[in-house]
């Protein structure tokens, strides 16, 4: 085919396309643009014809254009990017812009063609989506929440009718001893649901000092934990600050003991480790020493009231409920990560990493405490 032939094909091609495509000059002004792009954009030929900024309105993609045009001059290859076109009725379409270079018969790249997607109804079916997700993910919680309220009620019934059938105190005592237990489920998962429900609304300023905060909890949990055969064996290192109120990570990670408690049938131990990073991050372990996790589960276990014997959790030997749910988004939320480090048949291990504050910014905030 003639170069001749080939620029009359192009031609035909730019005119006569549906999707809007422009034609810029290696300094990102615009040399041209097709039928398509005046009908989508409002703005004729001649109106185009040497603007810059009608392609990006937003503020600093301007200078991503530049330097988008510059790499596709000089390395010859494709880009795309996302981004916010206005039209001239004012109004805003989400475009995709394929950006690809345009070589003379010399080979020297002399303008770049770029192809206008118009995103508006892919945005739309990915909101759609999104809130079906969403509908889908209340459904299990008010599922998952109306089954574990209704098991605890049920327990704290039977309870309170045994103990006041009996005629034994020993045996009230007993009863009543159990009621407490069920009210305290009920505490914990109600205050899951606070939790994660309330998780984006945390405070920005808080901090704590890990060793001190899961000192307190572990002091707290041995004893419990010892009266079911289970050792709550732990090294805590002095970790940096980390951008979590102490109460938070405490409840976080007695949720990830509870989880590894409800993982042992009979004795069993749960080691709990806190170390420093390579980065000065706060890494906490939780291994328990039960039935481990099979591999295909182990996606699931952060949904919300997900267990591995059913889709409702809250059967014996299962505690998932809101609990790693609630972790993993308080983990998150101040910047961290928490993620199943290892499972096999000789238990679990839960690995959470929280960044450490800088010296500077904990010593800051220690001065402005002082000063309030």
């Amino acid at each position: 085919m003639t170069s001749e032939k080939s620029h009359l094909l192009c031609s035909m091609l730019f005119e006569q396309s549906d999707l809007p495509m422009v034609l810029l000059d290696t300094s990102g002004r615009i040399m041209d643009w097709n039928a398509a792009a005046e009908r989508v954009l409002g703005f004729t030929r001649d109106e185009a014809a040497g603007q810059s900024a009608l392609l990006v309105r937003r503020r600093g993609e301007q200078r991503r254009l530049d330097l988008l045009l510059k790499r596709i001059v000089q390395e010859r290859r494709t880009a795309a990017f996302e981004t916010t076109v206005t039209r001239r009725d004012g109004g805003t379409i989400p475009v995709e812009l394929d950006f690809a270079p345009l070589e003379n018969a010399e080979g020297r790249v002399t303008a770049v063609g770029v192809v206008l997607r118009d995103l508006t109804r892919r945005r739309e079916l990915e909101r759609r989506l999104a809130e079906q997700e969403k509908m889908v993910t209340l459904g299990r919680l008010a599922g998952g929440l109306s089954h574990h309220v209704n098991n605890i009620l049920a327990a704290v019934s039977t309870q309170v009718e045994m103990a006041l059938a009996t005629g034994s105190p020993g045996a009230a005592e007993q009863a009543l001893r159990l009621t407490a237990q069920s009210v305290d489920r009920l505490t914990h998962l109600t205050r899951n649901l606070l939790l994660f429900t309330a998780v984006e609304h945390r405070d920005p300023a808080a901090r704590c000092r890990p060793a001190v905060a899961l000192a307190a909890l572990v002091e707290q949990m041995t004893g419990d934990l010892g009266r079911r055969g289970i050792v709550l064996d732990a090294v805590l290192a002095d970790a940096p600050e980390v951008a979590m109120d102490a109460q938070n990570l405490q409840h976080l990670v007695h949720n990830l003991i509870v989880n590894a408690a409800e993982a042992i049938d009979g004795d069993g131990t749960i080691r709990v480790r806190l170390t420093v990073g390579g980065k000065g991050d706060a890494v906490v372990t939780v291994s328990d020493s039960g039935r481990g996790i099979a591999p295909r589960h182990v996606p699931h276990i952060f949904e919300p009231f997900w267990t591995s014997r059913g889709s409702i959790a809250g059967s014996p030997g299962s505690a998932l409920g809101l609990g790693l749910t609630v972790s993993q988004s308080l983990a998150v939320a101040a910047g961290g990560t928490l993620r199943v480090a290892a499972t096999g048949n000789t238990g679990t291990t839960l690995r959470l990493r929280l960044p450490g504050l800088p010296a500077n910014t904990a010593s800051d905030a220690a001065a402005a405490g002082d000063r309030d």
